[in-house]
């Protein structure tokens, strides 16, 4: 059997299809730019979730006030729509450094407290 590029794309599947998806065209550039706005409009979402129970004093997920929060989702909107509607690679980039950032710092701590320890560190 001969392999053509119709039987490799289905030999990987359906998840490796949308994990890293084959950009042919436009149709399947304009797809694999909705898989990234809906991850950073899915972020977004979260981060608002988190700052209205912040708000409303639910709970406390992180030491992050809820306006830092709410910024941080209007960041991920407008990634999303520059992502989706710009087709913009560096929106795309940006997103991913910002979440992956975000993410170290919340699991580490802090950023501020990162910083604050690195630059009034006493001497012993």
């Amino acid at each position: 059997m001969i392999e053509t590029d119709e039987t490799k794309r289905d030999y990987h599947g359906r998840f490796s299809r949308f994990w890293w998806p084959g950009i042919v065209d436009e149709h399947t550039a304009r797809r694999a730019a909705a898989y990234g706005a809906v991850m950073a409009l899915f972020q977004a979402f979260l981060m608002l979730l988190v700052a209205v129970l912040t708000i409303f004093h639910v709970a406390y997920f992180i030491d992050e006030p809820w306006w830092d929060l709410a910024l941080s989702v209007a960041l991920f909107v407008l990634l999303a729509w520059l992502i989706y509607w710009r087709l913009s690679r560096i929106a795309a980039l940006f997103a991913l450094v910002y979440y992956l950032a975000s993410q170290i710092g919340i699991s580490a701590c802090s950023p501020k407290v990162i910083l604050m320890k690195c630059c009034f560190q006493y001497p012993t």
